[in-house]
């Protein structure tokens, strides 16, 4: 396996868990939304009632499922995010166990020294 095998594989590893952490990040929305669709809205806690301890958990559930659904889908932002830039460098860059690596360094040898020809020319006039 070459080493631009391994970086296309990790990009696709990092795609997967980004997958997987946007199926959490909706799972806890929608148990979050669940929770929500049962307290009318803009109903208060009512203090010294039967019902303040469960309106109070629910107001901690509904905080910690949108906490858990942020930070998963921040954390499925980022593997993704991670996944475009190993893809962007696999994209343009030449590893040595590639098997046209010499014709391609060769060519991009060529095009800086073309480059430099040229800057000179420019500086010289």
């Amino acid at each position: 396996m070459t080493y631009r095998d391994r970086r296309e594989a990790k990009a696709a590893r990092l795609r997967e868990w980004a997958d997987k952490r946007d199926v959490k990040a909706n799972a806890a929305h929608e148990k979050v939304q669940t929770i929500v669709d049962m307290i009318p809205f803009g109903q208060p806690i009512l203090v010294s009632h039967h019902s303040q301890k469960r309106a109070e958990a629910d107001q901690r559930r509904i905080e910690r499922g949108m906490d858990a659904a942020v930070d998963n889908s921040r954390k499925a932002s980022d593997f993704r995010s991670r996944a475009d830039n190993i893809e962007s460098a696999a994209a343009h860059a030449i590893y040595s166990d590639d098997e046209d690596a010499v014709d391609r360094l060769e060519a991009r040898i060529a095009g800086l020294e073309a480059e430099r020809d040229r800057v000179k020319a420019y500086n010289a006039s």
